[in-house]
């Protein structure tokens, strides 16, 4: 499939419709499609810039958290060796 312009997700019995963040999520998830309306309103270029935003800030984020989990290990690796190195 190379397009999708519409996409409808009914509210009845769709738990999903009741988050906050599932319409720039569908529109960040299928940008690739090309999708024009979802439950027949507009997706308009703002929101999808929006979304583009807000997933490179969710990238930031994450790498910020990988750098401070390095830091800890080589925290916990130090504390570690000079333990042995003092007990021994």
């Amino acid at each position: 499939m190379r397009r999708l312009d519409n996409l409808t997700i009914s509210g009845d019995g769709n738990p999903v419709t009741k988050l906050s963040v599932w319409r720039p999520y569908v529109v960040f998830r299928l940008a690739h499609f090309s999708l024009k309306h979802i439950n027949g309103s507009e997706v308009s270029s703002g929101s999808s810039r929006l979304v583009v935003v807000v997933m490179v800030m969710v990238v930031v984020v994450a790498a910020a958290a990988a750098v401070v989990m390095v830091v800890v290990v080589v925290v916990v690796v130090v504390v570690v060796v000079v333990v042995v190195v003092v007990l021994l």
